[in-house]
């Protein structure tokens, strides 16, 4: 449901006589979103975390499952929902100015057992926990090649410009589109390609243009469907790209 309403103040500063008065520049309407987050028994979910990724926000929500953005430049925006516990979605909407956009979100139980906070891998003389402990696991003991991974390290050391060169380091190809744009296609034929934002799946046609290296923990590319992992096998994809956020 979308609540449009366009409040523009206009400021007359008086000047002295003989002079034409000033009128302040118009702010160009921002967006508001407000949601709730429940489980699948309509029960709220406290403390999720809501990340507004092209303006590098998050929030989380309250006691009674709600959340809130002010303040959002118009345009199209990706959204991630986690929570401890469940499945992460994302999402993409187009925000209007001066438009309330209210949402809904529905989070299902993480289908594979939830890892304690407390457990870690070591790899390469690092230490993963947390959300990157799955990453840490796939790394060692997966048996694909180590340029299907790239680490924080990787990435420190080859300070690309765009998140495109790094997956074009991590073994994807690079083409163009009708419109002369360089993007990404899978390194062993078939156009489908499947992306994940920590866990969560983006919708079909997505790029990652808006999303920056700086803002990049680590990467996993796997090449076709034959290496996809459990976690990531529900996607039909022909190939699938993985990518943690810090």
């Amino acid at each position: 449901m979308r609540i449009r309403g366009v409040s523009v103040a206009v400021l007359v500063i008086a000047g002295p006589v003989g002079l034409r008065a000033q009128e302040a520049p118009k702010q160009k309407p921002t967006a508001l979103v407000v949601g709730i987050v429940a489980d699948t028994g309509k029960r709220p979910i406290v403390e999720a975390e809501i990340v507004a990724m092209k303006h590098k926000l998050t929030t989380i929500t309250d006691s009674r499952g709600l959340f809130i953005f002010t303040g959002l430049q118009p345009g199209a925006e990706v959204f991630l929902v986690r929570a401890i516990g469940y499945r992460p979605e994302s999402f993409e909407a187009t925000l209007l100015p001066g438009d309330t956009l209210r949402l809904g979100v529905i989070l299902a139980p993480a289908s594979l057992a939830v890892q304690l906070p407390d457990l870690t891998v070591e790899v390469e003389g690092r230490i993963y926990s947390g959300k990157m402990l799955g990453f840490g696991e796939r790394m060692r003991s997966s048996g694909l090649p180590r340029s299907a991974f790239l680490t924080q390290a990787d990435i420190d050391r080859l300070h690309p410009n765009r998140t495109l060169d790094l997956l074009l380091h991590a073994g994807l190809k690079a083409r163009y589109n009708r419109r002369g744009q360089e993007t990404i296609n899978c390194p062993r034929g078939g156009s489908r390609m499947a992306i994940y934002i920590d866990g969560a799946q983006l919708g079909s046609g997505a790029t990652l243009t808006w999303l920056e290296p700086t803002q990049i923990q680590a990467i996993e590319v796997y090449r076709s469907a034959a290496e996809r992992p459990a976690e990531f096998n529900a996607t039909g994809s022909d190939c699938t790209v993985v990518i943690w956020t810090k």
